[in-house]
């Protein structure tokens, strides 16, 4: 191999790793930059929106179960109290 050849080799290795290293660090300030997120398509704002949807439709259907289950249990004590149990006694009061 010549001298230029090896040079030239060499010089695109080089650059290369230089260049797989700016993306790599141009891409994490993207998160923190917002000029740079835009370019790179990660806008923190819109990441931060997509989380918070997703935590209110997991609360949402937190509360629908338990909104479901209250629903069970004053059924239960409605049918309890239908079928004729007994009610509390008031004994030692007048």
């Amino acid at each position: 191999m010549s001298e230029s050849a090896t040079t030239l080799t060499y010089g695109l290795i080089i650059g290369t790793v230089f260049g797989i290293a700016l993306t790599i660090l141009l891409g994490r300030l993207a998160g923190k930059v917002r000029g740079l997120g835009r370019l790179f398509g990660r806008d923190a704002q819109a990441r931060r929106l997509a989380e918070l949807e997703k935590e209110n439709v997991m609360l949402k259907r937190r509360l629908e179960e338990k909104d479901g289950m209250i629903r069970k249990a004053m059924e239960s004590m409605v049918q309890e109290t239908g079928r004729g149990s007994p009610p509390a006694s008031d004994s030692g009061r007048p």
